[in-house]
């Protein structure tokens, strides 16, 4: 399943890269459209095989509570890789992240290091599947960093704001699944949305006080 999964999702982190480049063309529409069409081909492939009667549900969900020795490894081996090419690429994923223009400007590869970038986050959701699944750890690795952007925009404390927001919604997820007897890798996921609800509001708050101080002065 990870060999599988590793693949199909360099396919799929090559498509979005290509057809993001393509003019008229975003990366946010390149993904929605590579993303429906791996999702259909998926149904398409298990429609022909007579006979498929594993259970698909838990790659979609996940099931925490059953991780293997084996994903605890794949998943700590994959943590360590994607950490070590962050801190060798941070400033030049920054730059090609957040100015595109100027890093082509000044030369820097930008489709190669938005390829790259792709495939740590391929790699990182092939890492999660077993624990959330497919369509719940998109809504846990972009939780945390939105609830993080809404506190502060400097990279540094946001990443540490991730990491946390990050721990707090496995930890607080498990704690809610064991007391209301729900879906794990669900109650992870609506905690992670809950604490960007949250966040969101608590900068809306701050914005108003800002304003009103600054209007009293």
């Amino acid at each position: 399943m990870y060999l599988g999964g590793a693949l199909a999702g360099l396919l799929m982190a090559a498509a979005v890269a290509a057809l993001a480049r393509t003019r008229g063309q975003e990366a946010t529409a390149a993904t929605g459209v590579i993303l429906s069409a791996g999702f259909a081909l998926g149904v398409a492939l298990v429609a022909t095989q007579n006979g498929f009667s594993r259970d698909l549900s838990s790659f979609l969900v996940g099931s925490i509570l059953t991780v293997s020795s084996q994903d605890l490894i794949a998943t700590v081996t994959i943590l360590a890789v994607v950490t070590a090419a962050l801190l060798l690429g941070n400033r030049h994923l920054a730059y090609v992240g957040f100015d595109p223009a100027g890093a082509r400007a000044a030369g820097y590869p930008t489709w190669l290091l938005d390829l790259g970038l792709l495939v740590l986050v391929e790699l990182v959701i092939v890492a999660v599947v077993p624990a959330v699944g497919t369509i719940l750890a998109l809504a846990l690795i972009v939780a945390p960093a939105a609830a993080a952007r809404a506190w502060t925009g400097r990279l540094a404390p946001m990443t540490a704001l991730t990491i946390t927001f990050g721990v707090a919604s496995a930890s607080g997820g498990l704690r809610i699944s064991r007391t209301a007897a729900v879906a794990a890798g669900g109650a992870i996921s609506l905690t992670a949305t809950s604490l960007l609800l949250v966040s969101l509001a608590a900068s809306r708050l701050r914005d108003r006080l800002r304003t009103i101080r600054v209007i009293s002065q």
